[in-house]
């Protein structure tokens, strides 16, 4: 689909039957205690250990251990805080940063600078690829161009390994809830984004009809004690 021709919005309850919609997880965004064992354990900064606990909770990654001598991709880095901590934990056979942000921002600590929609990896080369508040909503708001988001998820099922897992959060964006959030202008760019993405998952339900698609929804206490919940999407090969 071109930029020129745009999906109709789509909210989350207009999902195909080919996507598993899991019960909803109730978690928390308070780190403190968990940041400061952290802290004094590793021996990592404040903005590391919260990174790091963030990760673990919008992506349920659950087992820590289940992530040792694996293949991982961090689309959408920064500055690579989920490694630095990780590797200071268990030893994953290789972990590859990946941000299209100057070297220079993040002091070396990138591993590669590249762009999605044309990853420099051979296929089938990652068992676990992590998109943290990067794809797609970055591209949906920030970048300004979601017709990216097929593209970009694509080639990320195309360098994962048969069996491997990507987890996405915010995959899906909850619209009721974001209108009691943000204005019109932010509503439109999520719709955009939902309906993207949801082309997205049509067009690689096609072309691997293997794909197990879930979507569970993440109810942050913290943030808001209503109903609305943005979602955690996982693709696995």
């Amino acid at each position: 689909m071109s930029k020129l021709e745009t999906p109709k919005q789509e909210r989350i309850g207009n999902i195909p039957g080919f996507i598993q919609v899991d019960e909803p997880r109730d978690v928390s965004s308070d780190f403190k205690q968990k940041t400061e064992e952290l802290i004094d354990r590793l021996g990592v900064t404040e903005y590391e250990a919260d990174t790091f606990l963030q990760y673990v909770e919008m992506l349920n990654i659950g087992d820590i251990e289940s992530l040792n001598n694996k293949t991982i991709l961090d689309i959408g880095s920064g500055s690579g805080a989920f490694k630095k901590v990780l590797e200071r934990m268990i030893f994953p056979r290789f972990f590859v940063n990946l941000d299209n942000a100057s070297v220079d921002l993040w002091e070396g600590r990138m591993d590669v600078q590249g762009d999605v929609k044309q990853l420099p990896f051979k296929d089938e080369s990652f068992d676990y690829i992590l998109m943290h508040c990067s794809v797609p909503i970055m591209q949906a708001t920030t970048a300004n161009r979601p017709w990216d988001i097929p593209v970009s998820i694509g080639e990320a099922v195309r360098v994962l390994k048969p069996g491997g897992t990507i987890k996405i959060y915010p995959g899906f964006m909850d619209i009721a809830s974001a209108a009691r959030r943000v204005d019109g202008f932010f509503l439109k760019k999520y719709g955009r984004m939902n309906a993207e993405v949801l082309l997205a998952l049509k067009q690689l339900h096609e072309q691997y009809p293997q794909l197990r698609i879930k979507l569970t929804a993440v109810h942050v206490r913290e943030y808001s004690a209503e109903e609305g919940k943005d979602s955690l999407l996982e693709i696995t090969k």
